[in-house]
C-alpha cells in the first residue's frame, strides 16, 4: 500500500510539472531596454532596462520593471525566415512598432503601430 501511494505521488507531480510547462509555452519573457522614453500604446515608458512578457493565446504585451506593469499591449505574432540573435526593437515616430525576440523567428507587432509610419 505504501508503494502503491509513492507511485501515485510521484504521477501526480509529474502530471503537475507537465501541465505547467505545456501552460507556459505560449509565454514569451525578455530582457528589453530602451534607450530612450518610448510610447507603448499611448503610456509613455521611461528610458531603462525592463522585461516584456507576451501571451501568444491572448496577444497580450506587458512591459514590466520588477513586479510593475509599466504598460500593456496587444501584438500579433509574424515569423520571420531566419531567426534572429538578439532581442531588438522598432520605433517609428517615437512610437513602439515592433520587438523582435532574440533566438526566434517570431515578431511581435504591436496592433496600434499599423497606422504609424512606413514598415
Amino acid at each position: 500500500m505504501k508503494a502503491f501511494i509513492q507511485v501515485m505521488l510521484a504521477v501526480a507531480f509529474t502530471a503537475i510539472v507537465s501541465v505547467s510547462v505545456f501552460a507556459d509555452k505560449d509565454k514569451v519573457r525578455k530582457e528589453i531596454t530602451f534607450a530612450n522614453d518610448t510610447n507603448v500604446n499611448g503610456t509613455v515608458v521611461k528610458a531603462g532596462d525592463y522585461e516584456l512578457k507576451f501571451d501568444e493565446q491572448t496577444g497580450e504585451m506587458n512591459i514590466m520593471r520588477g513586479h510593475k506593469v509599466v504598460a500593456k499591449a496587444t501584438a500579433r505574432v509574424e515569423t520571420q525566415t531566419a531567426k534572429a540573435r538578439n532581442t531588438e526593437y522598432r520605433i517609428v515616430s517615437n512610437e513602439l512598432v515592433s520587438v523582435t525576440l532574440g533566438g526566434s523567428n517570431k515578431q511581435l507587432v504591436l496592433s496600434s503601430s499599423s497606422t504609424s509610419g512606413s514598415q
